[in-house]
């Protein structure tokens, strides 16, 4: 009894795992593989319209009887064989049988001939045509379909192999949409480039029309600026008509006193430590007067000039004009002590302009790089600075006592006003 219920199960058991493992079998090789005969059975079912063509034919065949053995095993691409041994077994004796049979035509047609002359004559030695028609019934989907259903039935094509045809199909079509989709956008990233690059030529050229007129600008905005030779009163270079107006007379209701204005700073600290307060002072001295003249009375405050002004001390002072346009006074002068004050106005008057530069600076920046625009601007404050230092020093040694001479010339022509506390 014990022994036939272990029968029993035993038989259970190899039901259950015939019933699993026929799916895989048939789907792994067992249907489509019975189907392939022996390669010589093969070629008996293969024929041309003459020897060659059969020929080629029947190598085209098996040459692709052995291709579909491993496509249909899952071994198609290369890496680790997926075949199992009856298929690898299969497989191989269809190439072992196209490599005999190949080389032996191959050799017949090329008899009497030696290594060295079929070298010698490549392409055109007897057994080329034999293995060009053969590479052609190779390729051609025609004659695959035809062969496999002459060799395995139409019913094996059907079911085999018209689906790998047809998995060739979405293959390459999903290759030729990729294909396609890439090439879009690599168009389209090629017609972005193209437009930034186009772009960027743009910007470049117009930096370098900018940085040419900024240069162009530098230059004429640069000039040397002094007086006239025969008129000191007169500006030439680029402050051409500017002219220096004079006003001359003697001083009156001084007040002189000093403003204080005190910034505090507060350094504040992340810790415990307390924050730090520091407070700077800075002191302006101040000087008002009235300049009093035949032509009547005139306002005047003067800023850390440094220059004493005495009660009836005669006073002349200098403003730029053009037209109805003024800037700071660039000169005050005391007759009775000769001291004189050159204002800060004058570098600006004199020195080169800065604006030109900062147009270059951007040309710069628009046709290379904005760090060869920084090293450019810095190069260009150097010698902004260095031209507007020297141009001033010129100035006050060559041309402040041309001024200061016309400034004498003028004193006969001054008269005194009745209430000034003290006259010369």
């Amino acid at each position: 009894m014990g022994i036939d219920m272990k029968c029993g199960h035993a038989v259970w058991c190899a039901v259950v795992l015939a019933l699993l493992c026929v799916p895989a079998w048939a789907q792994s090789g067992g249907a489509w593989i019975d189907a392939i005969p022996e390669p010589q059975r093969a070629i008996e079912k293969i024929s041309g319209k003459d020897e060659l063509d059969t020929k080629s034919r029947q190598g085209a065949a098996i040459h692709e009887i052995a291709r579909v053995i491993l496509r249909l095993g899952g071994s198609e691409f290369s890496g680790p064989s997926r075949l199992n041994p009856r298929e690898q077994a299969l497989h191989k004796q269809y190439t072992d049988f196209y490599h005999e049979f190949s080389t032996e035509y191959a050799n017949r047609l090329n008899r009497g001939l030696s290594p060295e002359r079929l070298d010698e004559m490549g392409n055109r030695r007897p057994s080329a045509p034999f293995a060009n028609l053969e590479y052609a019934y190779r390729i051609s989907p025609t004659f695959q379909h035809q062969t496999f259903t002459a060799v395995m039935g139409e019913e094996w094509v059907t079911r085999w192999y018209e689906p790998l045809i047809e998995r060739d199909r979405r293959i390459v079509a999903d290759s030729y949409n990729r294909s396609m989709a890439d090439a879009e956008a690599s168009r389209a990233r090629a017609k972005e480039l193209n437009e930034r690059n186009a772009k960027s030529l743009r910007a470049r050229l117009v930096g370098v029309v900018i940085f040419v007129i900024g240069v162009a600008w530098t230059l004429l905005g640069w000039r040397a600026v002094r007086t006239d030779p025969k008129d000191p009163m007169r500006l030439t270079g680029r402050r051409r008509g500017w002219v220096f107006v004079p006003v001359t007379g003697f001083a009156s209701d001084i007040r002189v006193y000093t403003s204080h204005k005190t910034t505090t700073t507060v350094r504040q600290h992340s810790d415990f430590r307390p924050n730090e307060v520091s407070s700077h002072t800075t002191s302006t001295h101040h000087c008002e007067f009235i300049l009093n003249n035949q032509n009547g009375k005139k306002p005047v405050h003067l800023s850390d000039a440094g220059l004493q002004v005495g009660e009836g001390h005669l006073i002349s002072c200098v403003w730029p004009w053009r037209g109805q346009r003024s800037r700071g006074m660039v000169l005050a002068y005391n007759h009775d002590t000769t001291q004189r004050s050159v204002f800060r106005c004058v570098d600006k008057l004199t020195g080169p302009r800065f604006l030109p530069g900062l147009v270059a600076t951007l040309g710069v920046a628009l046709a290379a790089h904005w760090s060869l625009a920084l090293a450019f601007f810095l190069v260009f404050l150097v010698f902004y600075w260095v031209l507007a230092v020297v141009r001033a020093r010129a100035f006050n040694k060559r041309d402040v006592p041309r001024i200061i001479e016309r400034l004498r010339a003028l004193e006969p022509e001054v008269s005194a006003v009745v209430g000034v506390g003290a006259v010369r």
